[in-house]
């Protein structure tokens, strides 16, 4: 749903390769410390990329909450969540320096999950079926992330996914993801 809140979320979440190099000032946000930190092995200089985070994060809750959430946006935001974790998160892009991936997709399907439940009474009128089907799903992406969790909580890191897990994960959430799209039609928001 940050995307809908515009231009600084692509300052809190910006990428390494979106600029001529890595050490270019403009590469800031979450990723800008995660490298400082899980590849350069430094703090130095990580001041104030965190004060500008600090600062890009507090105007991304000001613009989210002046942001109108139209339902369809948030049926859609579901799937958009799920896809995101398919073709980013779980090949290891999402955190490349500092491999917590599977701590992001964890949290991807439990945001995509909580959304479905905001529009859960009228989706329940109206396509009980496909309520009873994305439960399912979700539980079984659940259980496919839970086999790499770690005593105490958390993931291990992404480079433990085998192949043969991550293809699976990734068929059950494109399966997941094909439901997700039926939702907004379900609720006559399509």
């Amino acid at each position: 749903m940050a995307v809908l809140a515009g231009d600084v979320e692509s300052r809190v979440d910006a990428r390494a390769e979106r600029f001529p190099r890595p050490d270019d000032p403009r590469f800031t946000g979450w990723h800008r410390l995660e490298r400082l930190l899980f590849k350069l092995r430094t703090t130095a200089g990580a001041g104030r990329f965190a004060d500008r985070l600090d600062a890009d994060l507090a105007a991304l809750a000001r613009d989210l909450r002046a942001t109108p959430f139209p339902p369809a946006a948030v049926a859609d935001g579901a799937a958009r969540l799920l896809e995101g974790v398919a073709r980013v998160t779980l090949v290891g892009t999402e955190d490349r320096y500092a491999r917590t991936d599977l701590w992001d997709a964890d949290a991807a399907v439990d945001g995509a999950r909580k959304l479905i439940e905001v529009l859960g009474p009228p989706l329940e009128a109206s396509e009980p079926k496909l309520v009873d089907k994305l439960a399912a799903g979700f539980a079984g992406i659940g259980r496919g992330l839970d086999e790499y969790a770690v005593a105490g909580g958390g993931f291990r890191p992404s480079t433990a996914l085998t192949s043969g897990d991550r293809a699976r994960l990734q068929a059950q959430l494109a399966s997941q993801t094909e439901l997700l799209t039926r939702v907004p039609g379900a609720l006559g928001l399509a």
